[in-house]
C-alpha cells in the first residue's frame, strides 16, 4: 500500500490491486460539485425573490382622510316652498314658526340641507339673492306645501303636499306649524325601526327575482301543475318594477316543482280535520334548502325569492301563525333579506267537480298583490305617514309616491356613501396592519375610482343635482370599493399570512440547505487543514 502525500489530503488511500476510486471522490472534483450547487442556489435566489415579491403600491391617503369630512358634512339640498295663497296666514310669521319647529325636531338636520321659502322667492344657498325666474329645480330638491279646502286628511301628489286650509282647522300659527313640521319630517326622512333595518336587503344594482310554485307532494294528488306567472307579473308587479328601475335592474325567473317536502311535520290544530299550523319557530326552518332548488346558479346577482307553497293533501289546510299569535289573514310571511312565502291551500273539491290544477292570472291576483307589497318592503320603500293619502299621478304610473321614491333614493345614497367610506378605510387599516398585504394596480385603481365617485356625489350634492345622478355615482363607489376589498390577492393574504409561508418553505428548503451547508463547512475545514500542512512542509 502506497502512503499518500500528507500535503495532498485529496488523495485517497487505495489498497494494492484494488480498482481506482471513482473520479467524483477526487477532492478537486468534490469541491467543484459543492461549488456548483451553491452557484445554482445563488443564481436562483434573485429569480425566486422576483417571482414571490409582493407589489405594494401607495394609496392616496390624503384623499382618503378627506372622506371623514365628506361623511360628516354630506347632506341633500332641499327647498320647502310654502304656497299660502288663498289663506289668511301671515307667510313670514308662519315660515318662522315652521323653521323653529323643524330645527327643534332635529330630524332633517342630519341628512338634509334644507331651507323654507315663500312661493315665487327661492334664494341661493350661498347668499340672500333670489334665483332667476327661469330657474328649474332638480328632481328631489324642491317640495311644495299647499293649502286646500275640504281635505279630510293630507294628500301627496308628485312632490306637492296638500293639507286642509287653516280656516277649516282653526288653530294658532305655532300649533299648525308644529303639526306640519311633523308631517314634513315623516315624509322627507321616514323613521326606520329596527325591524325595518333587519328586513331590508342591502343595496345592489342588480337583483334576480325568483318566483317558485312548490308542491309539497304532487304525487299524492291535488297538486298545482302550472300557473300563468308571466301575465301575473306583468299585471300586478310591472308598475312597481318600472318605478324601482331607477335604482335596480331586475332579472326574473320562474319555476314549478312537484316535490318540495318540508323539513318538519306541521302541527295539527285541535284535530287534523281542522288543519295544520306553521308557528313562528317553524317559519325559520320552513325553507328546505337541502331539497329545494330555488334559483339558478348562472349569475352572481343577489336573489330575492317569492314562493307559493302548496301543501300536500295530508297537510291541508295549512295555516300560518301571525306574530300576534293568531292565524295570519294573508297566510304568508316574510323572511328578512331573503324573500317571502305564501301558503296556498287549493279549494276543497266538491263531489263531481274537477280539482284545480292550474292558477291563472286572476287566481294569482291576491298572491301577487301581496308579493308586490312584500317586494317594496324588502327593497326599502317606506309607507307614507299615518293618515296621508297618495293621489295617483300620470308621471309616476305606480303605487309608490314621489315622496317615497325620493326618501328611498336618499336612503340608498347614504347607505352607499357610508358603506364605501367604511370599506376604503378598512382597506387602509388592513394594509397598515399586515406588512405583506399586496396592493396591486387593480386595487389602487379601484380605490381611486371609489374616491372619484364619492367626490362626484359630493359635487352633485353641492350643485343641487338630481337624486338619480347621486345614486348612480354612489353605486359606482360601492361597486369599486367592494372590488378593491375583495380583490383575490388581498383576500388570499388574509387567509395565508406570512407564518403560513414559513411553514411551507421550511420543509422544502431545509432538506436541501442543511447538507449543502454541512458539506461546505467540511470542505472549508479540509482546505484549511491542507493549507496548514503545506506550510509545515515548506518550513
Amino acid at each position: 500500500m502506497n502512503a499518500p502525500d500528507p500535503a495532498n489530503a485529496s488523495e485517497v488511500l487505495v489498497p494494492e490491486g484494488a480498482p481506482p476510486p471513482p473520479s467524483f471522490q477526487s477532492g478537486r472534483i468534490r469541491k467543484w460539485i459543492v461549488v456548483s450547487y451553491w452557484i445554482v442556489l445563488a443564481l436562483g435566489i434573485p429569480f425566486w425573490w422576483y417571482t414571490t415579491s409582493i407589489q405594494r403600491l401607495g394609496l392616496p391617503r390624503t384623499r382618503i382622510q378627506g372622506l371623514y369630512e365628506l361623511e360628516e358634512t354630506f347632506k341633500f339640498p332641499t327647498d320647502i316652498i310654502l304656497d299660502t295663497s288663498g289663506t289668511s296666514l301671515d307667510t313670514d310669521a308662519y315660515i318662522g314658526d315652521l323653521d323653529v319647529a323643524l330645527r327643534k325636531g332635529n330630524v332633517l338636520n342630519h341628512t338634509l340641507n334644507w331651507k323654507i321659502h315663500p312661493l315665487g322667492m327661492i334664494f341661493d344657498r350661498d347668499g340672500d339673492h333670489p334665483k332667476s325666474a327661469n330657474w328649474q329645480a332638480e328632481a328631489g330638491s324642491e317640495y311644495h306645501v299647499k293649502w286646500s279646502p275640504s281635505l279630510p286628511r293630507p294628500e301627496v301628489f308628485e312632490r306637492d303636499l296638500l293639507i286642509s286650509s287653516p280656516d277649516e282647522a282653526p288653530k294658532g300659527s305655532a300649533s299648525q306649524a308644529n303639526e306640519l313640521a311633523q308631517l314634513i319630517e315623516g315624509l322627507l326622512v321616514p323613521s326606520s325601526a329596527d325591524a325595518y333595518k333587519l328586513r331590508v336587503v342591502q343595496y345592489a344594482p342588480r337583483y334576480r327575482l325568483a318566483f317558485s310554485l312548490l308542491n309539497e307532494d304532487a304525487s299524492a294528488g291535488g297538486g298545482i301543475m302550472g300557473w300563468d306567472v308571466e301575465r301575473a307579473i306583468e299585471r300586478y308587479l310591472q308598475p312597481t318594477l318600472h318605478q324601482l328601475g331607477v335604482l335596480h335592474n331586475f332579472t326574473i325567473e320562474s319555476q314549478v316543482q312537484f316535490h318540495a317536502p318540508l323539513a318538519f311535520d306541521p302541527e295539527s290544530l285541535v284535530s287534523p280535520k281542522e288543519g295544520y299550523v306553521v308557528d313562528e319557530d317553524q317559519m325559520k326552518i320552513f325553507v328546505n334548502s337541502a331539497e329545494w332548488t330555488l334559483a339558478s346558479g348562472t349569475s352572481n346577482d343577489r336573489v330575492l325569492h317569492f314562493i307559493i307553497f302548496v301543501p300536500a293533501a295530508t297537510h291541508r289546510p295549512l295555516r300560518v301563525v301571525s306574530p300576534g299569535g293568531g292565524l295570519s289573514r294573508t297566510n304568508a310571511f316574510v323572511i328578512p333579506q331573503w324573500g317571502s312565502i305564501i301558503v296556498h291551500n287549493p279549494k276543497t273539491v266538491v263531489d263531481g267537480a274537477t280539482p284545480q290544477s292550474y292558477l291563472g292570472a286572476s287566481s294569482l291576483a291576491d298572491h301577487f298583490a301581496l308579493f308586490d307589497t312584500q317586494l317594496r318592503a324588502l327593497l326599502g320603500v317606506q309607507p307614507l305617514s299615518a293618515g296621508v293619502v297618495s293621489v295617483p299621478s300620470p308621471h309616476t304610473m305606480g303605487p309608490i309616491s314621489q315622496w317615497q321614491m325620493d326618501a328611498l333614493l336618499r336612503h340608498r345614497v347614504i347607505e352607499n356613501v357610508h358603506g364605501s367610506i367604511d370599506t376604503v378605510n378598512s382597506i387602509v387599516k388592513l394594509v397598515d396592519r399586515i406588512e405583506g398585504m399586496p396592493v396591486g394596480d387593480s386595487v389602487k385603481s379601484d380605490v381611486e375610482c371609489t374616491l372619484n365617485a364619492l367626490e362626484e356625489v359630493q359635487e352633485i350634492s353641492r350643485t343641487g343635482g338630481s337624486l338619480a345622478a347621486m345614486l348612480q355615482a354612489s353605486a359606482k363607489a360601492s361597486v369599486h370599493s367592494s372590488k378593491a376589498f375583495f380583490n383575490p390577492d388581498m383576500v388570499a393574504m388574509l387567509y395565508f399570512p406570512a407564518e403560513h409561508k414559513y411553514a411551507v418553505y421550511a420543509p422544502l428548503f431545509a432538506p436541501i440547505t442543511i447538507p449543502l451547508v454541512i458539506t461546505a463547512i467540511q470542505e472549508l475545514r479540509s482546505w484549511l487543514k491542507n493549507r496548514q500542512l503545506g506550510r509545515s512542509k515548506v518550513e
